[in-house]
């Protein structure tokens, strides 16, 4: 390592480069071995190059694989296990927990609340994490959307219950209420970013709901509203999420819901392409700086699906990227949220959390809310904890 010398010279000064190299785009690849793949880099385990702790040795697609220590790795001695067997790859969650409890796997991690109820029933021993990912309703600010009226979209705010999602219909307990894009975790400038910027509060208010709800219908031409789409994945999460949906809309403000469920594949593709009114979306961090969620509602974000432009947005992600002073940063970054809530960008649904069990022989496994989600490079196994 200390062979190399790599010089890099800025447009701008980016005060977070340190935290964005850690992001695993910025890892090393050899162009020679990429471009000898044509085109399979990654397909299989000859397709890869490895300089982690571990190795790919096996990998039966959808079935099992095996990683071995890598005797290459610069940090060997600190590697304890010789291999890791996955020997089962399967989105049964019975299944696993079955597997589990016949010793044949050691670590179940996102465990479900139809799974939860059985791990509590067997007083197996449960561990949580926050996996760093907010979780909220993008809006479709396209014209021809009723989400692009701002009433609208206050409307949909006042009625939000994430208390009532949360605890009612997810009922993970990993699971902790978002008022933010920002998670609660990211740093700012001397402590805890939201301790420093705290976000404009949200009061539930059902009848200013009704109210706004009318100035919208009138808006939009004073008919029936049409049915609001919501584009949700065809997983058993997303599908409850939208029928918790589609009833607190009717019960509340009388609106009719039609729910697009999507494969993950084309519930992208439709989002991208703005066929939606509203979609349960998602975001975890790349590096460890508040603007890895900031500047996702830029107008020039790709990532930015719903279509959202804000002059006055824009101009504050802009100083976030460029300044090198802290206080300046943050301040940028509290403005932003202040927009985003304001002006109904999203509607914040929670901070993801994951529930795991583990055999008590396996320790050192560690869990970030960046990087891998799990990291096995110091673990080991202890024959009797």
């Amino acid at each position: 390592v200390n062979d190399y010398e790599l010089e890099v010279e800025f447009e701008n000064p980016v005060a977070y480069f340190d935290k964005l190299v850690a992001f695993p785009t910025y890892l090393p690849l050899r162009r020679d071995f990429h471009l000898s793949r044509a085109g399979r880099y990654g397909a299989d385990t000859e397709d890869l190059l490895f300089n982690g702790p571990f190795l790919l040795t096996r990998w039966v697609h959808g079935a099992n694989l095996r990683l071995e220590k890598n005797p290459a790795y610069w940090n060997q001695a600190a590697v304890k296990l010789a291999a890791i067997e996955v020997p089962y790859i399967t989105s049964d969650g019975t299944a696993v927990l079955n597997l589990y409890r016949d010793g044949q796997i050691a670590d179940v991690v996102g465990l479900g609340s139809d799974t939860l109820d059985q791990v509590l029933r067997e007083r197996w021993p449960l561990g949580r994490f926050s996996d760093g990912s907010v979780w909220f309703l993008l809006l479709n600010h396209r014209p021809g959307h009723p989400t692009a009226n701002h009433d609208f979209r206050r409307a949909l705010q006042l009625v939000n219950d994430n208390a009532e999602l949360v605890y009612s219909v997810i009922k993970v307990p990993s699971y902790n209420l978002a008022d933010s894009l920002f998670p609660s975790w990211l740093r700012g400038e001397r402590a805890l970013f939201k301790q420093e910027y705290p976000p404009p509060r949200v009061e539930r208010n059902v009848a200013l709901a009704r109210e706004h709800l009318e100035r919208a219908r009138q808006a939009l031409g004073g008919g029936v509203l049409p049915p609001l789409v919501v584009l949700v994945d065809d997983t058993p999460g997303g599908s409850k999420n939208a029928e918790y949906l589609q009833n607190l809309y009717m019960r509340t403000l009388g609106l009719e819901i039609r729910i697009d469920k999507q494969i993950f594949k084309q519930r992208i593709a439709k989002a991208e392409a703005g066929e939606f009114d509203v979609v349960l979306y998602g975001w975890g961090p790349d590096y460890d700086d508040p603007l890895t969620f900031a500047d996702l509602f830029a107008s020039w974000s790709l990532n930015n699906h719903g279509q959202y432009q804000n002059p006055a947005l824009d101009a504050q992600v802009r100083i976030a990227q460029r300044s090198i002073d802290q206080h300046e940063r943050m301040a940028a970054f509290g403005e932003i949220q202040r927009i985003l809530i304001d002006d109904v960008v999203i509607i914040p649904n929670y901070e993801r959390g994951q529930m795991y069990i583990r055999d008590a022989r396996l320790q050192g496994v560690v869990h970030s809310a960046l990087g891998a989600d799990t990291d096995y490079t110091h673990a080991y196994i202890v024959p009797n904890p």
